[in-house]
């Protein structure tokens, strides 16, 4: 199983330095940037999380140089790549502003093209990749059709080309969540403010992922300080 193929224009990423070897893991964060983000401040709490991921993730020797971000809002309208792929040293956080409403299914796709389309250069290189990493942070639930997508992620994550994670806050549509998710990881659950304690872990995870060579299934550490349990 392949990534699709692009089938909108994706935004070109940062060229990749040359003389970097890589490997490189291609990390997404599809990002609800819906009008109910703006409850309780969840996009300001978003957008401090994501600086203080800029800092942590920049302050790993390897990763580094071999995490390619990209940042995807999930809006409608206004469905869109904030952050083009970026390698964590260069890589500054958007600011995020809440809207519309929540297109899950073309975040899914538009996440999936966009790595596809930076797997691509990787390849044009000779340069190796880690399985991809997408993490889909929602506090809703989705407002368009999400099956296809999901059933590509799905599909990819199967074939250990993709690891997938659906995080919701207390008030996401979790029995949805647990539709998108690979059948094998249950949607997580943000405890309420947590969202700095988030990123800590999707830095942490990313540079454990960049400590371990290609092909490998690393240990990413324990959900730890952000995850609570569903009831």
């Amino acid at each position: 199983m392949e990534f699709s193929r692009a089938t909108e224009v994706i935004p070109a990423g940062f060229e990749l330095p040359r003389g970097e070897p890589g490997p490189f893991a291609a990390c997404v964060l599809l990002i609800d940037c819906s009008s109910s983000m703006r409850s309780g401040d969840a996009i300001g709490e978003v957008n401090r999380g994501l600086k203080q991921f800029a800092v942590e993730v920049n302050d790993d020797e390897l990763a580094r140089n071999r995490a390619d971000i990209s940042v995807i809002a999930l809006q409608d309208p206004g469905l869109r790549v904030e952050s083009p792929f970026t390698l964590a040293r260069d890589f500054r956080p958007p600011t995020l502003q809440a809207d519309g409403a929540t297109p899950m299914g073309g975040a899914i796709k538009l996440g999936l093209d966009t790595i596809q389309a930076r797997r691509d250069e990787y390849r044009s290189r000779g340069a190796r990749a880690y399985a991809a990493m997408m993490f889909l942070i929602t506090d809703g639930e989705p407002t368009d059709d999400v099956a296809a997508s999901a059933a590509q992620a799905h599909a990819l994550e199967r074939d250990g080309k993709l690891n997938f994670f659906c995080i919701g806050t207390k008030d996401a549509n979790f029995a949805k969540l647990g539709e998108i998710s690979p059948p094998d990881r249950a949607p997580a659950k943000l405890e309420a403010g947590k969202f700095r304690e988030l990123f800590k872990w999707i830095s942490d995870s990313l540079g454990v992922t960049a400590n371990s060579r290609p092909g490998e299934k690393p240990s990413l550490p324990a959900a730890q300080g952000w995850m609570s349990l569903q009831t």
